[in-house]
């Protein structure tokens, strides 16, 4: 009877909770209807074909920072027209100040975060969830990604076929956009679509927007996007985009030639079959050097475009909201394809369905490698379905498996996740509730299970977070990434972040986090990390942090930090301290500082990195970081140094060359990657490629590695 009083009480407690979060409605959102046109539009940035003057104006465009809910600064001016295949969007952005415009980048797929930009977000689906982002500065570099679960997935990797010209004038500057409906997915029949468009004034670190201004809600918020209606009529074709490509790699007695072949096929106006054969990701950018301090693997990002088309619809979002050695991956695609000495294994070929069913959200993913040496050819599978519940909340379920072809090996696991999710809680909070649950599958194990919930309250004033997670110790995602194993961890994250509207500042953030991990058990407290970190941003873009941290570390077996250095097991209980100056990215010169000190296991480490970024102009972009950690332990001393240096030409915003340069003392390799980009048209391509590496041997350099291809896509639209 006590039990079931209880458990009566819990869920009449439940519901006054989601009761209360969805008390307030929202508002109205603003609407446009886009004008039909017959005749055509040349994309030039100058928006001097009649059409544009018949367009409905969107010219009422409100502050989300500085001054939440203030008139922008600068007028802007936003027309939409369509035909039956495209969608335009012209927009003028009005300036008192022109020659004050920041334009710093030409570069394709860049981040513009430092420069005035107009960026258009389009909720296809009307699933106030999901949408697409197109984006372009002053210069015309232009940018594209996919949001899911409004941002709590963004994938800047995505690359759609679109087009965009700017010009700048002696009243500010003009962007006009073309974009395919080929390009996105939708709903056939559907005439209405979310809309929203951002300017920023960088200058002024100003950001405007047509429709959800609070500053507890970013611009990714697709459930504040407001309404463009009068789609009639559109077409996307036959749905087919066939791209055959072809590499060259010269070799020291031939050249060889390699095609491939990738196939993109809508089997309905929202979900993709992609195909590939004889892939080839010889125009990936090679992976930074990464420092390891820890006696965890690192983790790496993905970077080759087959798989990080739809990345969205294979996310667990949740579950990756921690970094670091606490990050639970079910399904992390740099494992196929890559062995654990970083270098390539070919895939023979891959199949890949991903969109939407109605309020599913489907990523099924079969890919087959080839053998290479002692690597066996292995074939990997993923599926994720995930359901929309409510208004913002979801349910879903993976699948991952991966079978060997030497021995039969096979590997993988299956799980669920579900997450609440409001923007209305107690008026008008962000209020986030999630869960999990995982089991692998590996022979002769019975451990296997991960599972753990989370609560978030994000919001600009305060954030709440508190997380619970277990991971057994045989749990194995072989298709994942889960650095650490055997444990159970309790963790929050307590923030104030006041806007003071003085003293030059535009918000200074304070918090109070931490992580306690403990073995299950035996409950022996592993790790306690407490951090006290704070921000202070000031009105010109500039910050300055302050950290200080104290760290009890449980080594359970010794374990070598640096050559020559082991730490043996043992408990240890140590503080740091960070401190680091940002200066404002909107400079031509932008610098960074960082400096962390403290006591360190048994002795003491002093860390260093010093970056500079020079931006002259959209032509040229220049990035040098150099970065040092000195340790001084009983067990021996240790300095390890890393450099880098990123330097970018651009001729305009179709041809770039990129260099990139990196040595660390570690593996004392010098590694060069050089990469011209030429962009005939949106999906046609060439890549001219070298790769150079140096390894240091008693005080020289010899090269290691030199390889250098060619790499020509054409893409074909039915």
């Amino acid at each position: 009877m006590l039990r079931e009083a209880l458990r009566q009480r819990y869920c009449f407690l439940v519901l006054g909770v989601l009761l209360l979060c969805a008390s307030v409605a929202r508002a109205n959102p603003p609407e446009i209807t886009a004008t039909p046109i017959t005749e055509p539009i040349v994309i030039d940035g100058a928006l001097e074909e009649s059409a544009w003057q018949r367009a409905q104006v969107i010219d009422t465009l409100l502050q989300r920072e500085p001054k939440e809910g203030a008139p922008a600064s600068e007028r802007t001016e936003v027309r939409v027209l369509y035909s039956r295949s495209r969608l335009y969007v012209g927009v003028t952005c009005y300036d008192s100040q022109p020659d004050a415009i920041v334009a710093s980048r030409f570069d394709r797929d860049v981040l513009l975060d430092s420069d005035d930009r107009v960026t258009l977000l389009f909720d296809t689906f009307l699933d106030r969830r999901n949408a697409f982002i197109f984006q372009v500065n002053a210069a015309g570099a232009r940018f594209d990604q996919i949001i899911t679960d409004e941002g709590q997935d963004q994938n800047p990797d995505w690359n759609g076929i679109w087009y965009a010209r700017t010009r700048i004038t002696p009243h500010g500057w003009t962007a006009e956009f073309a974009i395919p409906f080929h390009t996105v997915s939708f709903v056939l029949g559907q005439s209405t679509w979310g809309f929203n468009i951002q300017r920023v004034i960088k200058r002024r670190t100003e950001e405007v927007v047509w429709s959800g201004y609070r500053q507890n809600l970013d611009f990714f918020r697709v459930s504040e996007a407001g309404r463009l209606h009068g789609l009639e009529g559109i077409d996307q074709g036959v749905g087919l985009d066939v791209s055959p490509f072809i590499t060259t790699a010269p070799k020291r007695h031939a050249t060889v030639f390699k095609p491939g072949l990738d196939v993109f096929y809508k089997l309905t106006p929202s979900l993709t079959l992609s195909l590939t054969a004889n892939t080839d990701f010889g125009e990936t950018e090679v992976d930074d050097t990464q420092v390891n301090l820890t006696r965890f693997p690192l983790f790496f990002p993905e970077k080759r475009q087959f798989f990080l088309e739809d990345a969205g619809n294979f996310a667990t979002n949740d579950l990756t909201s921690t970094s670091g050695p606490l990050v639970i991956i079910p399904f992390f695609s740099r494992r196929i394809g890559i062995a654990n000495d970083g270098k390539q294994v070919d895939l023979l070929g891959g199949a890949k369905l991903s969109g939407r069913i109605g309020p599913y959200r489907i990523g099924m993913l079969n890919v087959q490698t080839e053998e290479r040496g002692p690597i066996p050819d292995e074939n990997f599978s993923v599926i994720r379905v995930k359901r929309d519940l409510w208004t913002k909340s979801s349910i879903g379920f993976i699948s991952t498996v991966r079978e060997s072809a030497r021995g039969g090996n096979t590997t993988g696991l299956v799980g669920s996740d579900f997450r609440y999710s409001t923007s209305t809680f107690l008026g008008d909070r962000n209020f986030a509730i999630s869960a999990f649950f995982l089991k692998s599958f590996i022979p002769n194990t019975r451990k296997n299970l991960a599972w753990g919930s989370q609560i978030n309250l994000p919001n600009d004033l305060w954030r709440i977070f508190g997380t619970y997670r277990e991971v057994q110790k045989e749990f194995d995602a072989t298709l994942g990434f889960v650095p650490r194993k055997g444990i159970r961890r309790f963790g929050w994250f307590l923030e104030v972040a006041p806007r003071p509207g003085r003293w030059y500042t535009r918000q200074i953030s304070c918090a109070f986090d931490g992580n306690y991990i403990v073995e299950p058990d035996s409950n022996l407290l592993l790790t306690r990390n407490i951090n006290f970190p704070c921000v202070w941003r000031f009105e010109s873009g500039d910050a300055l942090e302050f950290q200080t941290q104290e760290t009890l570390e449980r080594l359970t077996e010794e374990f070598a930090i640096s050559r020559g250095v082991t730490i043996p097991k043992g408990g240890y209980v140590f503080r740091r301290q960070r401190a680091q100056w940002r200066s404002a990215d909107k400079r031509p010169v932008v610098l960074r500082f960082i400096y962390e000190w403290g006591h360190f296991y048994r002795g003491r480490r002093d860390d260093w990195t010093a970056r500079v970024d020079l931006r002259p102009g959209p032509h040229f972009f220049l990035s040098a970081e150099y970065q040092q950690n000195d340790g001084r332990l009983p067990e021996g001393n240790f300095i390890i140094r890393l450099i880098r240096l990123r330097m970018s030409i651009a001729l305009n915003p179709d041809v770039s060359w990129f260099n990139f340069f990196q040595y660390d003392t570690v593996s004392e390799v010098l590694s060069m990657n050089s990469r011209l980009r030429w962009i005939i048209e949106p999906g046609n391509e060439v890549f001219l490629v070298y790769n150079h590496n140096w390894r240091g041997a008693d005080g020289n350099l010899r090269p290691t590695l030199r390889e250098g291809r060619i790499k020509v896509r054409y893409t074909y639209r039915f």
